[in-house]
């Protein structure tokens, strides 16, 4: 028998040498898992929040684990809903910034770990966010002004803290809808349509009348 430099054996039978070889097994080493804690987002407080880690891979096809933590400097803390789930979910009372880490395991070895970053904004700052929006699409400057009018008066209502006028600015947002929707297809486009009024009605949905 004879072994050669890679540690395979070769048994020879006779001058010509033929014979029959047995290798050893070889296995490739672990390719180390890869953390995809997704996109950043943007909340409203109240707003369930659900964070994605499917884009998480490994390169050897091995099933993974996930572990999220959360940073202690984030407003809140132990908010987050089953940490070791690929698409946890938490929701925010406290606005700010939070910031999420995800590592993930393919048995073997942890991956190197990734981040996202959720910017939680009060309905006040989410109706700004979308006033800004508004002036985006260069409307009709009448158009513009009289969406503008209408968000104005649901920030002032939210500001508005002795009174507590929180259904002033449920109605406000309403009208900025039903504006939105009789300027669909002329001087707003659908795509421009929806996309107002998804965000109102996020709003809406975050604020207690």
């Amino acid at each position: 028998m004879l072994v050669d430099q890679s540690g395979n054996a070769w048994f020879g039978y006779g001058p010509n040498g033929y014979g029959v070889s047995v290798l050893q097994g070889i296995y490739p080493p672990n390719q180390t898992p890869a953390a995809n804690a997704g996109p950043d987002q943007t909340a409203i407080v109240d707003e369930q929040v659900t964070l994605d880690g499917s884009g998480s891979s490994d390169p050897d096809g091995d099933s993974l684990t996930y572990l999220w933590t959360e940073d202690p400097d984030n407003p809140q803390t132990g908010i987050l809903f089953n940490p070791t789930a690929v698409s946890p979910t938490f929701i925010p009372t406290i606005a700010g910034t939070y910031t999420f880490t995800l590592v993930v395991n393919d048995g073997v070895e942890n991956s190197q770990p990734d981040t996202v970053v959720v910017t939680v904004k009060t309905p006040a700052q989410a109706i700004q966010d979308l006033a800004d929006l508004v002036e985006t699409f260069n409307l009709q400057q009448g158009m513009t002004n009289s969406l503008d009018a209408k968000l104005d008066s649901a920030v002032n209502a939210l500001d508005d803290l002795n009174e507590n006028n929180d259904v002033v600015a449920v109605n406000s947002l309403y009208a900025f809808i039903n504006a939105v929707e009789a300027q669909r297809g002329k001087s707003i486009t659908d795509a421009q349509a929806d996309e107002l009024i998804e965000v109102a009605q996020r709003i809406i949905a975050n604020i207690s009348p």
